[in-house]
């Protein structure tokens, strides 16, 4: 009898285990997906097996829930405080109910005053008017484009950056398919101006700097690159003469050091003095375009490193030019025009181990935040010309 009881105690332990164990809390998404900084926002947390809801755990002290409301099984209406120096940008959360915890999902900050669609804007001829210094929060839907009129003089400066895969929102109904959004923008006239779609760094998210032709009123239109929104897919619609570069450079430089950035793929950007916290722990931060008062919705990586940095000059393209460096450093270097190459020298020791590393289109894995377009390839030849590494 102690046998059988013995050999059946793992099982019903087994049985029991899953009933006394944290579960998967699904939450499907945050509505709306962002808010601005210096405000108290009601954000609805929709998902399932929300009714016993404890807590949303934010990963910075950016964010705090002042208060909440659990409206049912499926939604639970919180209200975010969103300090007035939160950083720009989306910030990780989970929800923790007291059987189960979420996976990961994203609340963007922002700088500009927050609107909302407002249907319906689905052609030209009903688009929703709005104007500059604003986010709008707005969803596509299965075959949707949304529309939104603005008045603009002749050469006044445009800037327009959407948010949409950046939010992280997945749809499980399509197989975790994600919201691939592009821009379009027309003239007082009906036609064309410009297309948007995947704009460095933006990942595959569009953005653009206009400046108007005539005076009138131009037409902004939102959609999904394949107009297959189902229906859920949010987006945050930054508007505003708010700087929009590309990239910039230097990329990095060392804890404590001040230098001056220039950034590249605006027009009306130049050189910007940039102080880097002088913390040799810091291994990046986010730096953001000025312009005035004006700041990009979004930063960029800027590399904080404790090697010297070289700055390449032309010309450097053969290895008879090539500058001496010495190892360890930090190169910062252009490739243009298109077809060059930058070589560069350097002592090597029978025996040493060298890393080799670019950073160009990448700063992390599947992150293309720095914008550059180069696909970027190394080459290192030995002492006797042979390539060692190609």
């Amino acid at each position: 009898m102690k046998f059988r009881i013995l050999s059946l105690l793992p099982l019903i332990v087994m049985a029991l285990a899953p009933a006394s164990w944290g579960r998967y809390t699904p939450l499907f998404h945050l509505d709306p997906p962002g808010g601005q900084r210096g405000t108290v926002v009601g954000v609805t947390l929709s998902g399932e097996r929300l009714s016993d809801f404890a807590e949303v755990m934010f990963y910075d002290d950016d964010i705090e829930v002042a208060g909440h409301e659990v409206l049912d099984d499926e939604h639970v209406l919180c209200q975010f405080r969103i300090d007035p120096d939160a950083l720009l940008g989306t910030h990780p959360l989970r929800v923790r109910t007291k059987t189960g915890i979420s996976h990961l999902v994203l609340f963007s900050v922002g700088n500009l005053e927050e609107v909302f669609e407002s249907e319906p804007n689905d052609k030209k001829e009903t688009a929703q008017p709005i104007r500059k210094r604003i986010t709008l929060n707005g969803r596509a839907g299965f075959e949707d484009v949304d529309y939104y009129a603005i008045d603009l003089t002749e050469g006044e400066r445009l800037s327009v950056e959407l948010e949409g895969i950046r939010l992280g929102e997945d749809h499980w109904d399509r197989n975790f398919c994600l919201f691939d959004p592009e821009l379009r923008l027309y003239g007082p006239d009906g036609d064309l101006e410009l297309f948007a779609d995947d704009t460095p760094p933006l990942t595959q998210d569009p953005g653009f700097v206009y400046h108007a032709k005539t005076e009138g009123t131009y037409v902004i239109a939102v959609s999904d690159s394949a107009f297959a929104g189902f229906g859920g897919d949010r987006y945050r619609l930054h508007v505003g003469e708010f700087p929009r570069p590309q990239t910039f450079c230097p990329l990095g430089a060392k804890p404590g050091e001040t230098v001056q950035v220039k950034w590249l793929g605006d027009p009306d950007m130049g050189l910007q003095t940039v102080t880097v916290p002088d913390d040799p722990s810091l291994e990046s931060m986010s730096l953001f375009a000025h312009r005035g008062e004006d700041l990009s919705p979004t930063g960029f990586p800027f590399l904080i490193q404790s090697y010297p940095t070289h700055f390449e000059t032309e010309p450097n393209n053969e290895n008879p030019s090539a500058p001496p460096l010495s190892i360890p450093c930090a190169v910062e270097g252009t490739i243009d025009p298109a077809g060059d190459a930058d070589v560069f020298e350097f002592e090597g020791k029978e025996g040493d181990t060298l890393i080799f590393r670019v950073y160009a289109r990448n700063y992390q894995l599947y992150q293309t935040r720095f914008g550059s377009s180069l696909d970027s390839r190394i080459a290192v030849f030995g002492p006797g010309g042979e390539a060692l590494v190609w």
